[in-house]
């Protein structure tokens, strides 16, 4: 359960060692895309079903980890495409 829930979201540029916040996507996720309150008032517990295929090459915890990740991020609204991004661009040889 949470309420109220806000993102910051943040970006490194090139070169640089510290993270900036992206502003206007910022406000976009936090005002169209999330989902702030879990329960909204008066319903019930929003369940979400989590579920991430197994990459040969991943080890165990990255699936433990990916199925999580993927579940939380269904559950507050987010897409779950950013989980599975992340696991293309880490495993690429």
């Amino acid at each position: 359960m949470y309420k109220d829930l806000k993102l910051s979201l943040l970006e490194k540029d090139k070169g640089e060692k510290k993270l900036d916040k992206k502003g206007f996507t910022t406000l976009v996720a936090n005002l169209f895309i999330l989902k702030k309150d879990n329960p909204k008032d008066g319903k019930e517990v929003r369940n979400e079903k989590a579920e991430f295929k197994r990459i040969p090459e991943g080890g165990f915890f990255m699936l433990i980890w990916k199925t999580v990740m993927i579940g939380t991020l269904k559950t507050i609204g987010a897409p779950t495409k950013i989980a599975k991004k992340t696991v293309s661009t880490t495993n690429k040889k």
